[in-house]
């Protein structure tokens, strides 16, 4: 499994799967990652089989030295085939100088997709993620934060928010447990 940079045929396929992986609502403009990337804030990488295929896309923003994994998504082909899990480690591995952490949906509330909610949560545990020990209500759900085992306060989450989407964003954002 590689992550590479994409060249602009990938990008395209990036941009596809972005579409199709994440709902409407929880999609920042594409242009906006692309810029991020180009201001290096932020990394976006292909995630490629050992064969060159794609396999996914990885979006990461970074600051100070808390690195979030920001988009993660899979190739619906190659989903349940270990492409993740092996991704997922070659991320942190990558960012293993840095305090690597992620969001998930709650699984505390109720919703139509709990059980998708879940086994997410399972793949990362599975895959070395930890709890960070808090939950924050992000604009209009809450997400549980994960972390790869080096520790990362809230304030320090919100402050990458602030840096990555400015000041007015981290007001949007709350502390649930």
């Amino acid at each position: 499994m590689k992550l590479v940079n994409p060249d602009n045929e990938t990008l395209v396929k990036i941009k596809r799967l972005y579409r199709a992986a994440f709902p409407r609502v929880e999609r920042k403009p594409f242009r906006f990652i692309l810029k991020q990337r180009e201001k290096g804030e932020a990394e976006l990488f292909a995630i490629k089989t050992n064969d060159g295929k794609f396999a996914g896309l990885a979006f990461v923003v970074k600051h100070d030295d808390v690195v979030m994994l920001d988009y993660f998504a899979v190739s619906p082909k190659l989903r349940g085939k270990g492409v993740g899990s092996k991704a997922l480690n070659a991320l942190m591995k990558k960012y293993s100088d840095s305090r690597f952490i992620l969001e998930i949906e709650s699984v505390d509330v109720p919703c139509k997709n709990l059980e998708a909610r879940q086994k997410r949560r399972e793949f990362y545990l599975r895959n070395g993620m930890k709890p960070a020990g808090f939950t924050a209500h992000v604009f209009f759900t809450n997400l549980e934060v994960l972390t790869a085992g080096k520790p990362v306060t809230f304030e320090e989450y919100r402050s990458l928010y602030a840096s990555h989407l400015g000041g007015r964003a981290e007001k949007r954002i709350k502390l649930v447990t």
